[in-house]
Parts: structure tokens; C-alpha cells; sequence
């Protein structure tokens, strides 16, 4: 049995982030919320590793590493923007707002468009969190 971090690349910065640990005897799949430079590496020979590390390929030394808050910060806002982006697309293919401004959405469409807006809201406030940016409660998307 082999150990195989999912290796999330942080957008815009030189590290990646170990995201999820399993053991299988080979690669695992890739996950549905990976990203172009996402990967899995094999860790079996290295047990001390963990969710929560980060990688650096840093000169002639690579390696994981705990994260400081440098790191964190650039988690949070990688992946702040990475869910405006999202929710972004998401709307470009719903256009639930000129629904609701022509008058021609459902009660359930005004919901689920207060709903994103709220979600919009929430997302531009996590910096307010009391633990950020090393300790995070995102906001479930409505979508």
C-alpha cells in the first residue's frame, strides 16, 4: 500500500499545499475540484507528512514545511478569489438577475438570487474573521 498526497498548487505563489492524504496501491483519481497544476506525489517514504503542509520547490532543497502566516495568507486569498471566479461563471450561465429585473423570475429564482448575493457578501467579509487567515469558516456556496 502506497501513500499519496494531493498536492493543491496555491494560484499565484510558489508552493503547493498538501490537501488530502489516502493510501491505495496506485495514483489515485483526480478529484473533481483539482486544478491544471494539481497532482498526486507518492509519500510512502515519507510518513511525517501531512495535511496542512506546504511544498516548496526552493533551490537545490525541496520540501514540505509548515506553513507560516505569509503561507496562510496566501491560502486564503488564493482561494477567496478562487471562489469569486466560481461564482462568477456560475452566473454567466445563470443569468438570475436579469430574471429578477425583468420581473420574470419564480419565488424560488429571487430566493436563489438573494441566496448568491448573500454568498457574494459573506465571501468579501472573511477577511473580518476572527481567526484569519489561518483559521477559516468559508461560506457554503448556494449553487
Amino acid at each position: 500500500m502506497n501513500r499519496y498526497a494531493f498536492m493543491e498548487l496555491i494560484s499565484g505563489y510558489s508552493f503547493y499545499l498538501v490537501n488530502q492524504i489516502v493510501e491505495a496501491e496506485s495514483q489515485p483519481p483526480f478529484p473533481a475540484q483539482g486544478g491544471p497544476m494539481d497532482y498526486w506525489m507518492d509519500i510512502t517514504a515519507n510518513p511525517e507528512v501531512h495535511v496542512g503542509l506546504i511544498y516548496r520547490y526552493s533551490g537545490s532543497a525541496p520540501g514540505f514545511f509548515e506553513p507560516v502566516y505569509a503561507d496562510y495568507l496566501a491560502i486564503a486569498v488564493a482561494r477567496k478569489k478562487q471562489r469569486f471566479l466560481i461564482a462568477a461563471e456560475w452566473l454567466t450561465y445563470n443569468p438570475l438577475q436579469y430574471r429578477v429585473e425583468l420581473g420574470a423570475a419564480t419565488p424560488a429564482e429571487v430566493t436563489q438570487w438573494q441566496a448568491y448575493k448573500q454568498y457574494i457578501v459573506d465571501l468579501t467579509e472573511i477577511n473580518n474573521q476572527p481567526g484569519y487567515p489561518t483559521a477559516l469558516n468559508w461560506p457554503v456556496a448556494p449553487f
